[in-house]
């Protein structure tokens, strides 16, 4: 993963941001929330009003900080390291390969299951999804299809596959 460097100084700089960016927006958001507090309660503690609020409140809120911090820059490394892992994306790929020969051999509960594990490894992969999307229309499920095509549309790069999100979104 060749953006990894941007996303970890990102999140140096704002704990929380380098989730958001690898889509783990609500990690991310909580993530910056807690540090904002602890930020806070240190800036407050210290230089704003430090005779209104106790000594051990600063130390306390400067360790939150440093934890929290830390625990950021953590979860990126550990994220990233899992969407960069050549086992599975090999896994994936070779789940989603099953999946679409279940669906070509019109075996849609098998297809299921398969693409289901795929999207449990990672609700991220646009292709995954793209066969969802196909596998629920073909199933009769049109809620679940529309939504498959908006991730088709969110995270599908291939244009190929984004104009037959579009299309399909825009027939139904």
């Amino acid at each position: 993963m060749n953006r990894m460097p941007k996303v970890l100084l990102l999140n140096a700089l704002v704990p929380g941001a380098g989730l958001v960016v690898l889509r783990r927006e609500w990690l991310g958001l909580a993530t910056s929330i807690l540090f904002a507090v602890f930020a806070l309660i240190f800036i407050f503690s210290r230089w704003i009003t430090p005779s209104d609020i106790p000594g051990w409140a600063s130390y306390l809120a400067l360790i939150g900080l440093v934890l929290v911090w830390a625990g950021s820059q953590a979860f990126v490394v550990q994220r990233g390291r899992f969407l960069g892992d050549p086992d599975l994306v090999a896994e994936i790929a070779h789940l989603r390969q099953e999946g679409e020969a279940a669906i070509g051999a019109g075996d849609l509960q098998e297809a299921h299951r398969v693409l289901l594990v795929a999207l449990n490894l990672d609700d991220e992969d646009a292709e995954t999804w793209l066969l969802w999307s196909q596998l629920m229309e073909q199933q009769g499920n049109l809620k679940a299809a529309r939504t498959g095509w908006k991730r088709v549309l969110r995270l599908g790069r291939k244009e190929e596959h984004r104009t037959l999100a579009n299309q399909k979104l825009n027939r139904n």
